[in-house]
C-alpha cells in the first residue's frame, strides 16, 4: 500500500475464498483449494467507483474478479 501512490510501504493479505465448485479442469488442484492454499496466478487491481477491483486466475483456466472499498483499505492505514 502506499499513501503518495509513489513508494509502497505496507502489505495488506486478502482473504480469497475458494470457489464452491472446483471446475473439471482444475481438480488436480482440488486438494489445495480445500486446503485453502491453491495457487492465484496473473493479479491485476484497477481503481473505479471507490473500489478497488482484483483480477486472478486459478490454475490459468479460471478468472475471478472480486472488490474492496477504498474505505477498507483506508482503514488498514488508520490501525
Amino acid at each position: 500500500m502506499s499513501r503518495d501512490s509513489q513508494t509502497f510501504t505496507q502489505l495488506a493479505r486478502l482473504a480469497v475464498p475458494s470457489p464452491p465448485h472446483i471446475p473439471s479442469d482444475i481438480t488436480r488442484i482440488a486438494k489445495k483449494f480445500n486446503a485453502g492454499i491453491a495457487s492465484l496466478q496473473y493479479p491485476h487491481v484497477i481503481e473505479h467507483d471507490n473500489k478497488l477491483l482484483i483480477a486472478i486466475s486459478r490454475g490459468k483456466v479460471q478468472t475471478e474478479v472480486f472488490h474492496v472499498s477504498l474505505d477498507d483499505v483506508q482503514q488498514l492505514f488508520d490501525k
